[in-house]
């Protein structure tokens, strides 16, 4: 089996990809965090929205129900920064918002037109 170009990846994580990099001003590796975490953070509030309309019978559990809701709701910080880290720059570091990052994937996709080619 041929060993990967881009290294080893896990299951589910994208592999990093090439985008222009304005900072480097060449095309470099991003690294892009997991999109599970997203997932995850859309699942905590429907959990929230869960236990707020359950929280009458959480009230009567004072030993396993209120202990388990505070460690959900402490949970929201670091699964909210998790969440959102944006994709940098192998390179540099550079941090790419949503917008940023199509511009840089689409310049590096453009075709070059030079004087070359057009006489062709």
């Amino acid at each position: 089996m041929p060993a990967s170009r881009s290294g080893p990846t896990l299951v589910g994580v994208p592999p990093p990809s090439d985008v222009y990099c304005p900072r480097c001003r060449a095309p470099a590796r991003l690294v892009r965090p997991w999109r599970g975490w997203r997932v995850a953070r859309i699942g905590w509030f429907a959990v929230v929205f869960v236990m707020l309309g359950v929280s009458p019978i959480m009230m009567s559990d004072y030993a396993v129900m209120i202990p388990t809701m505070m460690v959900i709701l402490a949970a929201y910080g670091p699964l909210h920064g998790l969440a959102s880290v944006r994709p940098t720059c192998r390179r540099c570091g550079l941090a790419f918002e949503p917008a940023e990052l199509r511009r840089a994937e689409s310049r590096l996709r453009e075709p070059r037109v030079t004087r070359a080619s057009i006489e062709r």
